[in-house]
């Protein structure tokens, strides 16, 4: 049997891109999306219908949500994983302006009140606190599966850095990058066999200029996002060189 993959999809990461893609390479049925509110109303209750649903032999081979990294042990078995990254102060911009635009985001009144200078500095929520960092290192998993916040916002180390590159290093078939997403695709494609990757962009946020005083808020809050995004870069040109040239 195929080894499960599993795409970890960090927000405002080209992820539902991404996903117009992901339909056309596998057989219907055979995609488990583990998104909180669709279908279940916790993580827990998604993996307990997963465990379920591959103990019955159903031909499960991918699963694909908002899930921090620790999938494969919380399952008990080996994942081919895969996530994407992107710039820290692009993806803060895109998740502020997603949550005005959108009319049932969690913190659209916040974000339609407040400037994004003014929600760094009033509204402590962790998408604006390494949250790339916070996915990659376990914390976040921990936090979705016991609702501990084992990690206080503003509270992210070097040491939660440290473990997240490790997991990059160590247990990602494909580390993508957002702004290299046709590459990212060819990557896909080298490691897992997928065929057709025409796309259109889904889910996007006009783009959008922030000032530089906005810009270095951004990066304040998220110093270890930046260190491990170019981290993610090192590893991206690698895993090119070794299956593109």
């Amino acid at each position: 049997m195929p080894k499960l993959a599993f795409f970890m999809h960090i927000p405002k990461t080209a992820g539902t891109t991404l996903h117009q893609i992901i339909q056309r390479q596998y057989p219907a049925g055979s995609i488990f999306p583990a998104y909180i509110g669709v279908g279940a109303a916790t993580l827990g209750e998604h993996l307990d219908n997963l465990r379920s649903q591959l103990a019955a032999g159903q031909n499960i081979q991918l699963i694909l949500g908002h899930i921090g990294f620790g999938l494969h042990e919380a399952l008990g078995q080996d994942l081919i994983q895969m996530t994407i990254l992107r710039d820290p102060v692009e993806r803060v911009v895109s998740w502020y302006y997603h949550q005005r635009r959108v009319a049932d985001a969690k913190f659209r009144q916040e974000c339609l009140r407040l400037n994004l200078a003014e929600v760094l500095q009033q509204l402590p929520v962790f998408p604006l606190d390494n949250h790339q960092t916070r996915y990659l290192s376990g914390d976040f998993l921990h936090h979705q599966l016991t609702g501990e916040i084992k990690i206080p916002y503003g509270q992210c180390s070097g040491e939660l850095l440290a473990i997240a590159q490790h997991n990059l290093a160590q247990y990602f078939a494909v580390v993508g990058i957002q702004s290299n997403f046709d590459q990212t695709l060819r990557l896909l494609q080298k490691n897992l066999g997928w065929q057709d990757l025409t796309y259109t962009r889904a889910n996007v946020s006009p783009e959008r200029q922030v000032d530089d005083h906005t810009a270095d808020l951004i990066r304040q809050a998220n110093t270890w996002d930046l260190q491990l995004y170019n981290y993610a870069q090192t590893l991206f040109i690698q895993q090119c060189q070794k299956y593109l040239t």
